[in-house]
């Protein structure tokens, strides 16, 4: 499953790219759920790219930034056999695109992209059904900066004790 992620998160990257070079057969199903969003990127700036915090040092790795029906966005891709149609039901995810956007915004290697305040994940799905997009906009991100910020600082708390 891991491997199928990991080719799955390939064929977005080339796809976006316009360059598709690699045989994608065993994600076809994935390829298909996500196929109609991909359409609606456009001006992709990063692709897998590394994010350092510089200040709260955590980092992570960026899937995608560009636009998305012609909103600027951080997105995070994601495969799935079961439907998860609520952000609910996408557990973390919403905590981990505002850590990467908290991030980006930060790492002074993006300074020269604009401020991103708003952010998407897609849920490609296993059985080639449409993906689910789940588009979180400036207050969503910052609710869920709010939490990641909490429990960083629990994680952090916890790792500091004396043994």
């Amino acid at each position: 499953i891991l491997d199928r992620g990991k080719l799955f998160h390939s064929y977005v990257e080339q796809s976006l790219q316009n360059k598709i070079e690699d045989d994608f057969k065993i994600v076809e199903q994935y390829i298909k759920s996500v196929k109609s969003v991909l359409e609606d990127i456009e001006s992709v700036r990063l692709l897998e790219s590394r994010v350092i915090h510089p200040y709260l040092h955590y980092q992570g790795f960026v899937d995608c930034v560009g636009l998305y029906r012609g909103n600027p966005v951080v997105i995070d891709f994601k495969t799935s056999a079961k439907p998860k149609s609520t952000l609910s039901s996408t557990y973390d995810s919403p905590l981990q695109v505002a850590a990467y956007l908290g991030a980006m915004n930060y790492d002074p290697s993006y300074e020269t992209l604009p401020n991103i305040s708003s952010a998407l994940i897609v849920i490609a799905y296993e059985t080639g059904m449409p993906a689910n997009v789940h588009c979180l906009n400036e207050k969503k991100c910052l609710k869920y900066w709010d939490f990641w910020c909490k429990r960083l600082l629990q994680f952090k708390n916890m790792n500091c004790e004396p043994r």
